[in-house]
């Protein structure tokens, strides 16, 4: 089986379709959205409803939840609160209850499908060190775990009792023997360095994954924000992939 896995649109209608694009170029029908479609960009809607008809599952992310009071935003940072309060006053009714019936966690074909972390999933846990993939194997039976959360490409591979190991690798051979947390990377707002939009192509079958990036146009982005009237700064990061 072939799945496009994404996350983390974040209000991007630029990067999204240009994902959405490259999925259609690749002919990959099964498609997989780890959370955050909101947040952070201009356009909360079109990218909500634009992910409803492409998808055949969604989990929830922070921002989703924050958006339509299902989680705290009280630890956001004063940029992401204006957004989350800002997007929460512009759903529009169907697309606030497709955010809120979005479950925390879902399962296919031995993949444990979640946003930030299987460990604690509604207290939005980073997986970012070798000590917090740790915790995160502990918490999933399947033999692959795919977040996102960080915006950050990230591959945590286990066998048996043995630590983890973390690599940045783009190209992945899943092997039999190990386990693997796999964070996809972000649409919508990557921090890696790396402006391109980010999402995981996984092959079961063949026993493969790999990071596709794809440019899109950071500028229509950024004035989509500034459009808004959000910070500056949301737009501006873009253009660095920070």
């Amino acid at each position: 089986m072939r799945y496009a896995v994404f996350s983390d649109v974040h209000g991007n209608l630029q990067a999204l379709r240009s994902v959405l694009r490259r999925m259609d170029q690749l002919g990959i029908g099964c498609r997989i959205c780890l959370g955050d479609i909101v947040g952070y960009g201009g356009n909360p809607n079109e990218c909500v409803e634009e992910t409803r008809l492409s998808v055949d599952r969604c989990v929830a992310g922070n921002h989703d939840r924050a958006a339509v009071g299902g989680t705290s935003a009280g630890h956001f940072n004063p940029q992401a609160q204006a957004a989350v309060l800002w997007t929460g006053e512009v759903l529009t009714e169907p697309n606030r209850r497709f955010l809120s019936g979005a479950p925390l966690v879902a399962q296919e074909e031995s993949i444990f499908f979640v946003h930030a972390s299987p460990m604690e999933p509604s207290q939005w846990h980073y997986v970012v060190t070798t000590e917090s993939a740790e915790r995160a194997f502990e918490r999933f039976q399947e033999r692959l775990c795919l977040i996102g959360h960080s915006h950050r490409p990230l591959v945590a591979a286990k066998e048996s009792d043995r630590r983890c190991k973390l690599s940045v690798e783009a190209e992945i051979c899943l092997r039999e023997k190990l386990r693997y947390v796999i964070n996809v990377g972000s649409v919508g707002q990557p921090r890696d360095g790396d402006p391109r939009a980010s999402f995981l192509v996984l092959d079961t079958g063949e026993g493969r994954a790999s990071i596709e990036r794809v440019p899109y146009d950071t500028a229509a982005a950024g004035r989509a924000i500034l459009d808004a009237g959000l910070p500056a700064s949301l737009a501006e990061r873009l253009q660095h992939g920070k």
